[in-house]
C-alpha cells in the first residue's frame, strides 16, 4: 500500500470520537506505512480536535531514501464507520547539511550515553559532597549565594566527565559548515555553553569545601570563594543558550532527524540519556 493507505473500525450508533479512540486508529495507520513502505521512523503528533467526529494528527515518517514526508492523520466517524486517512501529504530529501548534522550527534551522543556510569558516578559524588554541608548555619544573606554555588556546582559535575567529548563535538559540528541559520544558531550556542564551562570559578568544584571555609571567616565580602555577580551571569548565560540548544534540537527533529538524536542536541537531552 501507499502513502494514502486507509484505515477503518467500527463504532457504535451514537458514540461521539474520542481522542483515545481516534489516536488508537491514527497510530494503527502510522504502523502500516512503516510496515508497507519499509519506512525508518514514523511520528504521530498531538490531536487536534476539529468537531466532535473528527480529530486530526501531525504525522511525519522517513523513508529509507532519506525523504522525509509530513501530513494530517484526519479520523473522522460517520454514523457507524471510523476511518483514518492521510491528507495534505508533502514529501521532500532531507538536506544534506540535516544528514551531516544527525551523524556528527549521533557519534556524540553514542560516546555520552557509555559515559553514563562515569556521569551517575560524578552527580552521586556531588550530592554526597553537599551533605557535608547539611548543619551549616547559612546567614539568610547569604543564603542565595550559597543556593547559586551549589547549582552552578551541579551543572560543572555534569559537564566535566564528557567536556572532550563535547569539544570534540563542538569542532564536528562546525567542520558541517551548514547554513541552516536554526542549526547554526544552535552550534552558536554550543560554543558559548563550551566557553561557559571554562569560565567556572574553582569554588565550583567543591562547593560545600568552599562555604565552609568561607563560614570559618564568618561569610565576610572579602572572603567570598567567588564573584557571585559573574557566577550569576554565567548561570543565565547557560539557561539561554541551553533555550537556544533546544530550539535548534526541536527544528533538527522536524528537518528529519532521528528524533532520539535530535533530543541529543540539547543538554537536556543529553542528561536523559544517563538519568
Amino acid at each position: 500500500m501507499g502513502l494514502f493507505a486507509m484505515g477503518a473500525a467500527p463504532a457504535s450508533a451514537g458514540d461521539s470520537l474520542s481522542v483515545k479512540s481516534a489516536r488508537h486508529l491514527a497510530q494503527k495507520l502510522a504502523d502500516k506505512q512503516e510496515r508497507d513502505r519499509s519506512l525508518k521512523f514514523t511520528h504521530v503528533g498531538g490531536a487536534h480536535r476539529v468537531s466532535s467526529n473528527r480529530v486530526d494528527f501531525p504525522y511525519r515518517d522517513r523513508s529509507s531514501k532519506d525523504v522525509l514526508c509530513t501530513a494530517t492523520i484526519v479520523v473522522e466517524q460517520s454514523n457507524d464507520h471510523r476511518s483514518a486517512d492521510l491528507s495534505d501529504v508533502s514529501c521532500d530529501g532531507i538536506p544534506s547539511e540535516i544528514l551531516a548534522y544527525e551523524r556528527v550527534t549521533r557519534k556524540m551522543r553514542h560516546r555520552v550515553k557509555e559515559m553514563g556510569a562515569e556521569l551517575r558516578r560524578s552527580d552521586r559524588d556531588y550530592a554526597r559532597s553537599l551533605e557535608k554541608c547539611d548543619d551549616l548555619v547559612v546567614p539568610k544573606k547569604r543564603q542565595d549565594e550559597v543556593q547559586l554555588l551549589f547549582d552552578v556546582g551541579a551543572t560543572r559535575a555534569f559537564y566535566m566527565p564528557i567536556r572532550s567529548i563535547l569539544d570534540k563535538f563542538n569542532v564536528a559540528l562546525h567542520d558541517v559548515h551548514g547554513e541552516d541559520p536554526r542549526m547554526t544558531r544552535g552550534v552558536d550556542a554550543w560554543d558559548r555553553t563550551l566557553v561557559l564551562i571554562g569560565q567556572l570559578p574553582p569554588a565550583t568544584k567543591n562547593p560545600c569545601k568552599a562555604v565552609q571555609k568561607w563560614a570559618e571567616n564568618d561569610y565576610s565580602s572579602d572572603s567570598a570563594p567567588a564573584d557571585f555577580d559573574q557566577l550569576k551571569v554565567i548561570r543565565q548565560q547557560f539557561k539561554a543558550q541551553e533555550k537556544v540548544e533546544n530550539e535548534a534540537s526541536r527544528h533538527f527533529a522536524e528537518a528529519g532527524a532521528f528524533p532520539a538524536i535530535a533530543k541529543a542536541f540539547a543538554p537536556r537531552g543529553l542528561r536523559s540519556l544517563v538519568f
